[in-house]
């Protein structure tokens, strides 16, 4: 189990850097924000900023409000609940 959770914070991971966009890259006007390359659903887990730190956490999607950009998310090995931007 501990194996299967750890690759899938390291898959996530690497999804989280590659959607990153490089040092170099810019986009046509600067304040463009980079195309989404995930689509999000409930249920699926993800790495998510809590806001009290500033770090990272495993957390899973509780809901989504594609309207305002924004992610219900409870914290995997805390339970913390908050919401986020996509």
């Amino acid at each position: 189990k501990l194996q299967k959770d750890l690759q899938e914070v390291i898959d996530l991971t690497q999804d989280l850097l590659t959607a990153q966009p490089s040092d170099g890259a810019s986009t046509t006007n600067g304040s463009e924000a980079a195309p989404v390359k995930h689509s999000w659903k409930v249920g699926n887990r993800c790495m998510a900023q809590w806001s009290q730190d500033g770090q990272v956490y495993e957390a899973e999607i509780e809901e989504i409000d594609r309207e305002n950009g924004t992610a219900a998310v409870t914290s995997s090995g805390y339970g913390n609940a908050e919401v986020i931007p996509l």
